[in-house]
């Protein structure tokens, strides 16, 4: 057999595979979590495209399903998909198949997109070069103040453009860290997959907010304006 032919069988041979994404399998350690995670996410994509998702978004999946493609007892899968569901990658219920006659409990996936979705986002976000704040001390004191509440509350802090005016506001609003945090904790309800930049957290303390914002923008603009003139 020619050395061509043998590249064909070997291809051919992968064309049964299971997609993993590498900064997951970093994150876990662990190619057979990523493997997992793969194949519960390729298996959902199939069964949405036959409309066989329930009405919940899970699909059912046996073990020995598992164990026959990736040869795993039933005992690794457990650890396995434990892993996933504390990343909140998926969630994995026990119940009877949707729309069935049959009694039997089979165990279900749901696959969370978002959270994959932000995961991946985020260590994108951190392989980006790091842009130097050059904000005043005070400002950016009261910055990384608002950083450290909301990823203390397991959400996400965006720097935007608008961050110096905002934090002036803040500032000029009196910000405290004793006083404005538990403020700001008391009217938000969720954190959960959430992201929140300085101009939503700080609205949320200055009832007047847009009325200063819009007054320190048109201040800015007839500055700009004067110089120009001038």
């Amino acid at each position: 057999m020619e050395i061509t032919s043998y590249i064909t069988d070997v291809e051919k041979s992968f064309s049964n595979f299971t997609m993993v994404n590498n900064s997951i399998v970093k994150h876990f350690g662990d190619f057979n979590a990523a493997g997992i995670l793969g194949y519960i996410i390729s298996e959902a994509k199939h069964m949405r495209s036959l409309s066989k998702l329930d009405s919940q978004g899970y699909f059912w999946c046996k073990a020995d399903k598992l164990e026959d493609k990736f040869g795993l007892s039933r005992k690794v899968q457990d650890k396995l998909i434990k892993r996933l569901k504390e990343a909140n990658f998926i969630e994995a219920q026990t119940k009877k198949v949707e729309g069935s006659t049959n009694d039997a409990k089979i165990r279900h996936f749901k696959v969370n997109y978002t959270a994959i979705y932000n995961f991946v986002k985020d260590i994108k976000e951190a392989a980006k070069p790091v842009e130097v704040e050059t904000l005043p001390e005070d400002l950016a004191e009261i910055k990384n103040t608002l950083k450290a509440f909301v990823i203390s509350k397991g959400a996400r802090f965006n720097t935007t453009k608008e961050d110096e005016a905002i934090l002036k506001i803040a500032r000029m609003s009196g910000f405290t860290e004793q006083i404005s945090i538990p403020a700001i904790a008391e009217r938000i309800k969720k954190y959960t997959n959430a992201s929140f930049t300085c101009k939503y957290l700080i609205k949320t303390l200055v009832s007047n907010f847009d009325d200063i914002y819009n007054n320190l923008n048109q201040q800015t603009t007839t500055n700009h304006i004067n110089l120009i003139i001038n």
